[in-house]
């Protein structure tokens, strides 16, 4: 039995049926707009041949009516050839997929029916019998289908359908959503939205990180462990890099490296590099001692020199460089799991991470980024913090290049430009303009800063007892800047943290927009 899993035998007329219950909760709103889709198609049936099998496209009735016809179908095989499988999630009470595998002497396959998607997929090595002998039964068994004294419309019955997940989820059909596959652009791979009409919660750089380490890091780094790149080749994939994921967090070109890789938790393209030469060096350990690979690195161990361009070579000096040991140890060692492999993942992702924020440390710009829960493959915690609206989108970009330290105050604009009383602030002409000037001294913006720390202040004091007012200065620009960092220190929970971070992100936005239209005038 799997982890996670609850299998069991259903009384049923077939002996031959279990339930699996998986340790998730069903998400009902998507999957009713999912269904709600489905009674939109245009084909019946679609096929399409993929890499994992054969994928039947259904529209909503026609799957429901295929479905039955399926199960009628299976019902009359021999118990012993079919094994009919439900699956469930986590309450126990909606069956997210059918399973149907055939298996005899002759034929071997399985057909899933993933009842949220409407979709059926086919695989094994016999597939093509389901298609030219079972598809053609259970259709006609659907043929046959009555609702009453008639034969089922299906036109009719999807309009029904249609009409009723309506009113469920409260989706009204609309010119724009019937044409989404001509004007929708790219759908976001975690949040199901469109990045171009809806993207409040991707421009975060939350999920936009997830598409990059999804399609265009391993595409990116492809084969190079093998090839081993050495230092301009090296400079320049990493130098994509930061571009791309510069570009995905909306902050300068000129915002320091230890930055991006914190707020995305991706790590130098080097260290990649050598998580994955190590991952394929174990595998090679795992194989047997006649394999060609095994016996090829313990001559190369052997016989070559530590300058040699020997791929084994390269590999005991990245294992030097991370203190994992000698190269022909590991080899020989006949112990090497995927626990040793783990541990060695961690122990490369734990030296550049040390690295990376020792650096941070050094930038005075950073120093109100949390850099204590850096950690590898992690998204900062400040980009999970759960969004209130669209306008977020407009709002993040500010609040990083302010948290990154390439936000452009007057000291830096009086640099660039020549404009203004050099470093003196242009809105009060009192102080210089620094970080903590604009956000809590400024006199200028008091109009606009003092119902948003209202705001703040009746989150602090309605749960955590916390008076604004006797907050020190460093802690009031800690909690508009990056409120994670002393998250603990007073107390609050995610719900708090994130009403507050809301507000301080109005803050910021409002006194941006005030400032920039100031700096506008002639």
């Amino acid at each position: 039995m799997e982890d996670n899993q609850q299998v069991s035998k259903v009384g049923s007329s077939i002996p031959n049926k279990r339930q699996i219950t998986k340790d998730y909760s069903l998400n009902i709103q998507r999957a009713l707009m999912n269904k709600l889709e489905a009674t939109k198609r245009e084909a019946h049936l679609e096929f399409k041949n993929t890499g994992g099998g054969l994928v039947i496209t259904a529209d909503a009735a026609t799957f429901e009516l295929i479905r039955q016809a399926t199960a009628i179908y299976y019902s009359r095989m021999t118990q012993e050839n079919i094994l009919i499988q439900e699956e469930k999630d986590k309450s126990g009470n909606i069956i997210v997929q059918h399973s149907y595998k055939y298996n005899n002497k002759d034929y071997c396959y399985t057909v899933n029916f993933y009842n949220t998607k409407s979709k059926i997929l086919v695989n094994g090595k016999d597939q093509d019998r389901f298609v030219d002998v079972d598809l053609t039964e259970i259709r006609q068994i659907a043929q046959n289908a009555k609702c009453g004294k008639s034969k089922v419309n299906l036109t009719q019955l999807n309009n029904l359908m249609r009409e009723r997940l309506e009113q469920t989820v409260g989706a009204k059909i609309t010119q724009a959503t019937c044409d989404k596959n001509v004007n929708a652009g790219i759908l976001c791979i975690k949040c199901n939205r469109s990045c171009r009409t809806r993207s409040a919660y991707c421009t975060s750089g939350k999920h936009w990180v997830h598409l990059y380490k999804t399609y265009i890091s391993p595409v990116l780094l492809y084969g190079m462990e093998l090839l081993t790149p050495k230092s301009a080749h090296l400079e320049t994939l990493e130098k994509f890099q930061k571009k791309m994921l510069k570009q995905i967090l909306s902050v300068p070109m000129s915002t320091p490296d230890p930055a991006v890789y914190i707020l995305t938790g991706i790590l130098p393209v080097e260290a990649q590099i050598h998580t994955k030469m190590m991952t394929f060096f174990s595998n090679i350990c795992q194989q047997s001692d006649n394999s060609v690979e095994k016996q090829l690195g313990k001559r190369q161990l052997a016989v070559k020199s530590s300058g040699s361009h020997s791929w084994y070579i390269e590999v005991q000096r990245v294992m030097f460089k991370y203190n994992l040991g000698r190269a022909i140890d590991m080899l020989n060692n006949a112990d090497v799991t995927k626990t040793t492999v783990n541990q060695i993942k961690r122990q490369i992702a734990n030296h550049w991470v040390n690295e990376i924020s020792v650096i941070a440390n050094l930038y005075q710009g950073l120093k109100y980024l949390q850099t204590d829960n850096f950690m590898a493959g992690k998204i900062h915690s400040i980009l999970k913090i759960k969004r209130y609206t669209n306008k977020d989108r407009f709002r993040i970009p500010i609040k990083l290049k302010l948290l990154t330290g390439t936000y452009s105050l007057q000291p830096l604009r009086y640099k660039i430009y020549k404009e203004g009383n050099q470093e003196i602030c242009n809105a009060c002409s009192q102080e210089v303009e620094t970080v903590e000037h604009l956000l809590i001294k400024c006199k200028a913006w008091d109009n606009i800063r003092r119902p948003v720390i209202k705001e703040i202040e009746n989150i602090l004091t309605s749960n955590s007892k916390i008076e604004w007012e006797s907050l020190n200065e460093g802690t009031k620009i800690q909690i508009l800047m990056d409120i994670t960092m002393v998250q603990r220190q007073l107390r609050l929970n995610s719900e708090e943290v994130s009403k507050i971070e809301h507000q301080a992100k109005r803050l910021i936005y409002l006194i941006h927009s005030a400032r920039c239209k100031l700096l506008l005038q002639p």
